[in-house]
């Protein structure tokens, strides 16, 4: 009984705590709402903040306070991008709002949209002349010498207000620095040391102020105390790290990041530059084991995932690290950077189409990515869409005009596009920025070639040479014009020439020997090769070179040696593997010559001739669908390759699509009327299409080379056959 009346009383209690909360209104639980994540704001919970004001506005979507602190709540966390909406709306409604529109103009800082960030503090300093942080926006955001003279004109009149405070002295400090005038700056910034000498920022812009002059000691002594004072504020630990690191004094950096403890804010980023500094020494198994610790800690690090899909595109890995940068773009689509490292994944890997699209969305997240659209025009360069890179460093120059990177591929893309005359101006453009670097000296002569100029070209490639001896292309240039005449002996003495003036090198050495092996000098040529690789046993070019001679000379198994030599020397060798492949091919050894077409294509998936020879083997061996799918893949990436066509032809064919075959081959045929191959494979499909005057006249063809082709007899015989 005594039970009975206990759950009687426990089902009333709860029966009456569920009415009383049926009963609160909608108004009430909003304020409830909004009150907890003030709270949990105040005390700096910001995520469970968040989630409050996420409640309040699931009552009233334009609740103003809400708004206003998810965007706070996010900037503060450092996730500018979710912060952003929710200030412009904030701003929206309140534009009065000093605190609200000083956010939003951060946020257009590290956006690189400086116009609008001016804008917003403009209008502040209308109403306030004197407003610090929104003359320090001013200051950050100007970039041409009217909108410096305009910020610090703007500081000047603040000055009897401001002028106790160190920032108002920072500020025009870095107004100096844009200026170029570092006497001013290193003034500027002592006064603001006068008024604040524990301010990290001062010290530390007084460092790179110092590596900037030259004086390595006085920035590292002041590295070194703003370390002291505080060495997470600011990454003053961190800079410390990479003016070691830009000294090449590895030890000295890993020493600094050592002193990191796991309760150090920057512990993370202290381990994290630690695997760096291992990568760059390449070292890198140790540069993985350290991340390896990082992820026990954070397993999703992005600037950790970043780091090991880069060394994992050095170790040539390229299957784990497109796992890495996708898994990072998994869980930030805007990822920039990863984007463009996901980029030169696929570029290593052939798939020319998928970096292009990867470095294009890199670019709309970071207009101002200049290495994602230099690379971007490299690849449009390799695709045959000059154009492009044309447009796209057109506009690189208009905001940079001194990128010399930003002219050296606009004139590379006006000699693609026949457009010799302009790229004439743009590398004299070049040379009037760098006088002192014989790199446009040499372009401007290749350009001048191209306008048919020879003889000018001759006098910039000696100049370039003049400027820098060991610089080989120019030499390289003068060489083929030379051989280019029919002269190969006024090469040779040239080449000779340069070695007495710049001392012997690989290079020189590997220029002499192609040239004698041009001229059917082979001992020569063999003697060069083999001096290039004693002053460089790492020199890939004279091993295949010397391979590709011995081939040459019907001795392949001294090619065979030198082809593996290269490999031992760099795996990836694409053209050391294909000439492995095509001596097994020669030998009848298809399983040897397989092998080595599926290691170029484990590295480089999309290598049309690996693909093209491999599906011809497998189309033999009778895998049909691999062969069909490798062909597909060669044909996607040299569509006007007669030998690419005749091969998915052919597969075709062996799978009864004649029709499809009859277009591929007889396209293949037109381009190649003396390859028996192909005309043999005409002639079957016209036979086909029942087209048997054409199909003779390919069968004819066959018949009438001069090469040993093994279904020649087959041609003999269809040729009886047709009526």
């Amino acid at each position: 009984m005594g039970r009975v009346k206990l759950s009687v009383l426990v089902l009333t209690i709860l029966v009456s705590a569920f009415l009383g909360a049926c009963a609160e209104t909608p108004d009430a639980k909003r304020a409830r709402h909004l009150s907890r994540g003030d709270e949990y704001f105040g005390q700096g919970r910001y995520k469970d903040a968040l989630i409050e004001y996420q409640n309040v506005l699931r009552f009233n979507a334009s609740d103003s306070r809400a708004i206003e602190r998810m965007g706070f709540a996010y900037h503060n966390l450092g996730d500018f991008r979710r912060a952003y909406p929710f200030l412009l709306k904030a701003r929206q409604a309140n534009p009065d709002d000093v605190n609200v529109t000083m956010k939003l103009a951060a946020i257009y800082l590290l956006a690189g949209k400086l116009d609008e960030a001016r804008e917003l503090a403009g209008g502040i300093l209308e109403k306030d002349p004197n407003h610090l942080e929104a003359l320090q926006v001013m200051a950050v955001a100007a970039r041409r010498q009217n909108e410096i003279a305009e910020a610090a004109a703007g500081f000047e009149a603040a000055r009897p207000v401001l002028e106790a405070r160190a920032g108002y002295h920072i500020s025009l400090a870095e107004l100096s620095l844009k200026a170029r005038d570092l006497t001013k700056a290193e003034a500027h910034l002592k006064e603001a040391l006068n008024r604040d000498e524990k301010s990290v920022q001062t010290h530390l812009m007084l460092a790179n102020l110092y590596r900037a002059k030259g004086d390595r000691d006085s920035a590292l002594a002041e590295f070194k105390t703003a370390v002291a004072i505080e060495p997470v504020v600011g990454g003053a630990r961190l800079n410390l790290v990479d003016f070691h690191a830009a000294n090449r004094d590895f030890n000295a950096a890993k020493e600094v990041l050592k002193s990191s403890k796991e309760s150090d804010g920057d512990y993370l980023a202290t381990r994290r530059r630690l695997s760096e500094l291992a990568f760059i020494e390449g070292k890198t198994d140790e540069s993985l084991a350290i991340l390896a610790d990082v992820f026990k800690k954070a397993p999703t690090d992005v600037e950790g995932h970043l780091i090991r899909g880069r060394i994992y595109l050095t170790k040539r890995q390229t299957t784990e690290a497109i796992q890495e940068f996708q898994g990072v773009l998994k869980a930030d689509s805007k990822q920039a950077q990863a984007r463009y490292w996901l980029a030169i994944a696929y570029h290593q890997t052939g798939n020319i189409q998928q970096a292009k699209t990867e470095l294009t969305q890199a670019l709309e997240l970071a207009p101002r990515m200049t290495d994602a659209a230099f690379l971007l025009a490299q690849m449009n360069l390799e695709s045959a869409n000059p154009a492009a890179a044309i447009e796209s460093m057109e506009k690189i120059i208009a905001a940079q005009p001194k990128s010399l990177q930003a002219y050296l591929l606009l004139g590379t893309a006006q000699l693609s596009r026949q457009q010799p005359a302009a790229a004439l101006q743009t590398f004299k453009k070049m040379q009037a920025i760098a006088s002192k670097d014989p790199r446009p000296v040499h372009l401007t002569g290749i350009a001048l070639q191209a306008v048919g100029q020879k003889a000018e070209a001759a006098k910039e490639f000696e100049r370039a040479l003049s400027m820098k001896p060991t610089f080989t292309d120019p030499l390289t240039a003068l060489v083929g014009q030379a051989i280019g005449e029919g002269n190969t002996g006024l090469a040779l003495e040239r080449i000779r020439k340069q070695i007495s003036v710049a001392g012997d090198s690989t290079r020189l050495q590997f220029l002499l020997g192609s040239t004698h092996q041009l001229r059917k000098e082979n001992a020569q040529a063999e003697a060069a090769y083999a001096k290039a690789l004693q002053l460089d046993q790492t020199f890939v070019p004279a091993y295949v070179a010397l391979g590709q001679m011995y081939l040459a000379a019907q001795d392949d198994q001294k090619a065979l040696a030198r082809f593996e030599q290269a490999l031992g020397v760099n795996g990836n060798d694409v053209v050391s593997r294909m000439m492995i492949a095509q001596i097994h091919l020669n030998r009848g050894d298809r399983d040897k010559a397989k092998e080595s077409y599926e290691q170029i294509l484990a590295a480089k998936p999309r290598f049309v001739p690996a693909a093209n020879n491999l599906a011809w083997i497998l189309a033999q061996n009778g895998d049909k669908e691999r062969a069909l799918q490798l062909a597909t893949i060669a044909k996607e990436g040299s569509p006007d390759d007669p030998f690419v066509s005749d091969t998915l032809g052919w597969i075709l064919h062996q799978r009864g699509v004649n029709e499809r075959a009859w277009t591929l081959i007889k396209e293949s045929a037109a381009k190649q009327p003396g390859n028996p191959e192909i005309q043999y494979h005409a002639g079957v499909l016209a036979q086909k299409m029942g087209q048997p005057e054409l199909a003779k006249q390919h069968f004819q063809r066959v018949v009438a080379s001069g090469n040993n082709y093994s279904n020649k007899d087959k041609a003999v015989k269809a040729l009886s056959e047709i009526k």
